[in-house]
């Protein structure tokens, strides 16, 4: 069935969009998370796609890229990082979403950003392959478990053999996971306030590391974290005097913590932040910390060394506009993807 696609307005269209959402995508969709992910974003507002049935008018799908800053070899682009498809039921043929997708990546190949990249479902990857995007790499879920006797309990669901198989547990969480020491004139600490200058300097003092990196300005992490309206995101900083050494991003919630975004100058403020980090959601009764992050990303042997082991994975695409001079592939080390490069 051909459906009429068009450029949403994110004014005009406000209502609508919100609404497609809630009804086939997220229960969250409300004007908070519209407001705050397609027009609040300090590298502008979203680009959105409308799917209408051109026999009865309805709104039947839509589509949304979210706009980022990114620098690949030394340059300066914009990119998308695609998000927020979803479409009706009875619509949900591979017709109708090569349809709404090809959308999309018509933006990119017209020139209105460098690449997008996109972290599709099941049901998504078969669109994908239907368009001839390739999968440019997998997102692992690295865990590491910090409370081992609710681990145990629950491979033994049976009355009182669980109380019994989680003692060993018990013993070992009673003597692991405490708070690393930081070197003298270093402090590990919740950032209070909104970010500074010294996450700009900072920023720009790790670039050229790897052959393409998102920003992550002061005015990002604001956003992307702090005025989050869909989760309570905090961030861990370590200090020295005035410098900024490293910060890691991250959500609690229950038994479950998840770490969403690390940046550091030095390997050893990586492994600082990591067991800190480690050691604060033991403390709030988290079970598991998890780290979602691209293959091959610099952070896994950190990651590994930290008592973290991968789980499953899920696809990562890159689609890029046509290049007359086309550049040396990317490759998955030469990006260091995490969990807080995805919106939705």
């Amino acid at each position: 069935m051909a459906l009429t696609i068009r450029v949403a307005d994110l004014g005009a269209d406000r209502d609508v969009l919100i609404e497609t959402l809630r009804r086939y995508l997220t229960p969250l969709s409300d004007a908070a998370r519209y407001d705050w992910l397609y027009r609040s974003n300090p590298y502008g507002p979203a680009a959105a796609w409308i799917a209408v049935d051109p026999a009865s008018g309805q709104t039947v799908g839509m589509a949304s890229a979210f706009p980022r800053r990114a620098f690949r070899d030394g340059k300066d682009e914009r990119c998308w990082v695609l998000g927020d498809f979803c479409i009706h039921s009875e619509y949900r043929t591979l017709g109708p979403a090569l349809q709404l997708n090809r959308a999309c990546l018509a933006g990119v190949d017209q020139g209105a950003v460098a690449f997008c990249y996109d972290f599709p479902s099941d049901r998504m990857m078969a669109v994908y392959r239907r368009l001839g995007v390739p999968t440019f790499g997998p997102m692992i879920r690295y865990a590491r478990v910090l409370r081992w006797g609710p681990k145990l309990r629950e491979r033994v669901p049976v009355p009182g053999l669980s109380t019994l198989a989680g003692a060993p547990g018990l013993l070992v969480d009673l003597v692991t996971g405490r708070a690393p020491k930081p070197q003298a004139g270093t402090v590990v600490a919740l950032q209070g306030a909104p970010c500074d200058a010294a996450f700009d300097e900072l920023d720009r003092s790790t670039r050229g590391r790897f052959r393409l990196q998102l920003e992550r300005s002061a005015a990002y992490l604001d956003w992307r974290y702090r005025a989050n309206p869909l989760g309570r995101y905090e961030i861990l900083t370590a200090r020295r005097g005035g410098e900024l050494l490293g910060y890691a991003a991250f959500m609690h919630a229950g038994t479950d913590a998840l770490l969403a975004d690390l940046s550091a100058r030095e390997e050893g403020t990586t492994r600082l932040l990591l067991d800190d980090l480690a050691a604060r959601m033991k403390a709030r009764g988290a079970v598991t910390l998890s780290a979602p992050v691209l293959a091959s990303h610099p952070l896994i042997p950190q990651l590994e060394r930290s008592g973290f082991r991968p789980r499953e994975s899920t696809p990562v695409l890159i689609h890029a506009r046509p290049d007359p001079a086309p550049a040396q592939p990317l490759t998955c080390g030469d990006w260091p993807l995490m969990h807080g490069d995805r919106d939705s």
